[in-house]
């Protein structure tokens, strides 16, 4: 059975490399599936894991996804945008590289390694294709994200950012303010392709609102004035939860 590990270039799936490689489970290979959009952080990780694979003896593989082109593109050309409610784009752009890759191992089976820890529990799935195992090691170690960081460190790594797309819709409202502060040409991409999206702004990349409004409330907003004159009612909260920051 060949063992294989998503690696999704984050603090969960870094640290289970590092455990892995210490208690002599070094699996067969690393995949690391590329949408062509992630932070610049996250293919800096990348690299300077690419030394640490080497130096391990682990074979590292990058995947995309059959259309040849990055996740950005293909939305954009298609005048949409990734959608929270179906997550096609975790389907076309991660899982289905990664699965056109194991097919060479179905003869024999798949033992496939997933970065989940005992904290996030609750994401632990049994696998619906019968030659392929999932495992989660962290939450049978009952390894935590503040123990993973500790893992990271002790092995004397950068510790990485929390890996994704730059266009997520499932960011958090800080993230999104994070990629406007210290990658603003990204986030000048993401508002360009929900403008360009046929149903905007009824669907949209962020929780609440658009991204235009979020980035004026940024730049422009130095209290709750100018969330009332954009249609918020008096005594609700700021939508974005930014004000008086």
């Amino acid at each position: 059975m060949k063992t294989i590990l998503n690696f999704g270039a984050g603090i969960n799936s870094t640290a289970l490399i590092i455990e892995l490689v210490k208690r002599n489970m070094k699996p067969d290979h690393v995949i690391f599936a590329d949408t062509g959009n992630e932070l610049p952080e996250t293919y800096e990780h990348v690299e300077r894991m690419k030394n640490w694979f080497e130096k391990n003896g682990i074979s590292f593989l990058i995947v995309k996804s059959k259309y040849g082109i990055p996740l950005y593109d293909y939305y954009f050309a298609k005048k949409t945008i990734p959608w929270r409610k179906f997550r096609d784009c975790t389907d076309k752009f991660k899982k289905a590289p990664i699965a056109v890759f194991l097919k060479q191992f179905k003869n024999e089976g798949v033992m496939q390694y997933i970065g989940i820890s005992i904290d996030e529990v609750h994401r632990v799935r049994k696998s619906e294709i019968k030659w392929i195992e999932l495992s989660y090691p962290l939450v049978e170690w009952r390894i935590d994200r503040k123990k993973c960081i500790e893992i990271i460190e002790r092995e004397g790594l950068k510790v990485p950012v929390k890996s994704g797309c730059f266009l997520c819709p499932f960011q958090p409202l800080e993230s999104w303010k994070n990629l406007f502060n210290i990658h603003p040409e990204l986030f000048a991409k993401a508002e360009q392709m929900e403008k360009q999206n046929r149903t905007y702004p009824d669907n949209t990349l962020i929780w609440k609102g658009t991204l235009e409004m979020f980035r004026r409330n940024i730049t422009e907003q130095t209290d709750l004035r100018s969330c009332f004159e954009m249609g918020v009612e008096k005594g609700m909260e700021c939508p974005y939860g930014i004000c008086m920051t």
